[in-house]
């Protein structure tokens, strides 16, 4: 057990008890219509902890692989399968709005956090063996107290028992239901009121009251940390009792003559320790008695409450099964994979040592990269991957995976944490010589490409996958965008920012500030001299997802945002407003749409060889 199953399973927790608390809604509205519904009821809630949703979804995943692939299209999100989703999924990570970019996880850390899993297991495991076990016992003295017992001959169409031994009138077994009667009981009742017992006993065979009741026991032993599960099992008891009184005054028994045999039961004898062997005695005996005496009959469900209860027991199978087979087609829309090679670089180091960081201090990258001589310190293979085809290489990398421009954001690297096992968490010291002409663009791009595929048995391609984003547009009213500055950098930023140097007297500003930072509670964005593209790279890292730009618009622009940052609180969310709103102050929108997106994919990577 692990933190993901963890989480995977409060979901399931986080459901089932939001279907049993609605559960109580319909048994409120059926109050006063027959009891046997109301067992229904919360025998399905209970059924609830034993079938997770997400069985549904995938079932409906597996049907949507039936249906026609969708053309890579802007995907709508239908608004109540999203919010239906994410409440269903509190404690696991939702991409039901962007897609999760799968990255190697470091091993964990934390030793509390790899006990915990370990813990509440054997916590588990001893309360579901001690009432297991407490039930078997229960279980055992009543099949003993069976087998102790003689043969009673009666007008039943199920065997009958009685032993000096069993606690009360009641059915015993599943698949072969046996009547079990205390001795002498029927001298301490009148044959009308012995008569009405027995009715009521029978009820429970026809109805496999025992099965339900073993059900239930079932999910008490799993679930037996959750109170909701016992309050359940409670009310099937009242409501299985309540229904057998209803059913025996409707075969004609005097609710008076009833009433006073279930009392004589209670009074000579007592309730059974185990609730899948059916009584008499159960539930709430004073309520019962009222509704007994009070001759009232429950009424049987209309069309209408009938239509209701089924179109209501589909919508909760149909729901999740919905979201399964929205899910996966919205997946299967977003996963038309173009996959291309990578160019293989024709240039390589004359010499290079690569040695493991024993003493990391959280201090890593390049230390030297001139005359011919790159030095990196500390880095791990990812690292080391996304400088050779990402950073160090940006020219080149966008060039062979036709991305946008320096506009792009920066392009994701995956792989399965079970490519990386523990490589991920070594890192290494390299030292490489090349020519003394050598640039630092190409010792740290199609050179580092070299070496890892050398030395490290990096094999990686590209591919081109249709992905959720956004669209920066227009807005109705027209941009508000203000040109650059002519007259240098610097100009654009607030008080207390870091700003560029100052340009020499008669030249522009050559190093222009573009950034994004945290001002306590709110977020500062700025861009200087800079293009809508430029801005859409800025934009995709505090909005979660790649920006495109769609405006049309050219030219240069000063922009300068204060937006608040996450949970503002206090009179901060007054003053800022969330980066999407800020946004429409320049005259623009953001939109939800799909496009094509660039991805490193690495295929295999292993510990590098000797030096």
């Amino acid at each position: 057990m692990n933190l993901e199953t963890l989480r995977t399973l409060a979901d399931h927790l986080w459901q089932s008890t939001w279907f049993a608390a609605f559960a109580a809604l319909p048994v409120l509205a059926l109050r006063k219509n027959r009891a046997r519904v109301r067992h229904g009821v919360w025998l399905a809630a209970s059924a609830k902890f034993l079938i997770p949703m997400s069985v549904l979804i995938a079932l409906g995943g597996q049907f949507a692989k039936l249906m026609p692939v969708p053309r890579a299209s802007p995907v709508a999100h239908p608004r109540v399968l999203v919010v239906a989703n994410e409440v269903s999924r509190p404690f696991a990570a939702s991409a039901a709005v962007l897609p999760i970019i799968p990255q190697p996880a470091l091993p964990a850390s934390n030793d509390l956090t790899d006990l915990l899993p370990t813990a509440l297991l054997i916590l588990w495991s001893c309360g579901f063996l001690g009432i297991a076990c407490a039930w078997f016992v229960r279980w055992r003295r009543i099949r003993a107290a069976v087998r102790a017992g003689s043969s009673v001959e009666l007008d039943i169409p199920i065997p009958a028992m009685s032993s000096s031994s069993l606690p009360e009138p009641g059915v015993f077994g599943i698949i072969r239901p046996t009547l079990l009667l205390p001795e002498g009981m029927e001298i301490h009742l009148s044959p009308a009121q012995f008569k009405a017992v027995i009715a009521h006993e029978l009820c429970h065979v026809r109805h496999r009251d025992n099965l339900a009741a073993a059900f239930q026991m079932f999910v008490e032993t799993v679930f037996w940390f959750h109170p909701l599960v016992w309050w359940i099992g409670k009310r099937m008891v009242a409501e299985r009792e309540r229904a057998c009184d209803e059913e025996v005054l409707r075969l004609g028994n005097q609710p008076r003559v009833y009433a006073e045999g279930i009392l004589n039961v209670c009074r000579l004898f007592r309730e059974s320790p185990v609730p899948c062997i059916s009584g008499v005695a159960g539930g709430d005996l004073k309520q019962r008695i009222r509704a007994i005496l009070s001759g009232t009959t429950a009424r049987d469900l209309g069309p209408i409450r009938q239509a209701g209860l089924a179109v209501l027991g589909t919508a909760c199978l149909l729901a999740p099964f919905l979201i399964g087979v929205w899910n996966a087609s919205l997946a299967r829309a977003e996963s038309q994979v173009t996959v291309h090679a990578l160019p293989a670089p024709n240039v390589r180091f004359r010499s290079a040592e690569i040695t493991p960081c024993p003493n990391y201090s959280g201090l890593s990258g390049i230390r030297n990269a001139s005359d011919g001589r790159l030095v990196l310190a500390c880095e791990n293979v990812d690292e080391l991957i996304r400088l050779a085809y990402v950073t160090g290489a940006i020219t080149r990398a966008e060039q062979n995976l036709n991305l946008q421009g320096p506009s792009t954001p920066e392009t994701p690297i995956t792989a399965s944490p079970a490519l990386w096992g523990n490589l991920k968490a070594q890192r290494f010291n390299i030292e490489a010589h090349a020519d003394t002409k050598a640039t630092v663009e190409s010792m740290a791009g199609p050179m580092l490409q070299s070496l890892l595929a050398d030395r490290f048995g990096l094999k990686i391609h590209g591919e081109t996958r249709t992905v959720p984003m956004f669209a920066l547009t227009v807005a109705k009213g027209g941009s508000k965008l203000k040109p650059a500055d002519e007259a240098g950098c610097g100009k654009a930023l607030p008080r207390g920012v870091l700003q560029a140097p100052p340009p020499p007297p008669g030249k522009k500003g050559t190093n222009c500030a573009s950034f994004v930072s945290p001002m306590g509670q709110s977020m500062t964005l700025a861009a200087e001299a800079s293009t809508l593209a430029e801005f859409c790279r800025l934009l995709s890292g505090p909005m979660g997802g790649q920006v495109i730009d769609k405006t049309g618009i050219s030219g240069k622009f000063d922009i300068h945002l204060m937006f608040a940052g996450n949970q503002p609180t206090g009179a901060l969310g007054a003053l800022y407003r969330p980066l999407p709103e800020a946004i429409q102050e320049l005259g623009l929108s953001l939109e939800r749409t799909t496009g094509p997106r660039e991805f490193l994919v690495v295929d295999h990577v292993e510990k590098p060889t000797g030096n």
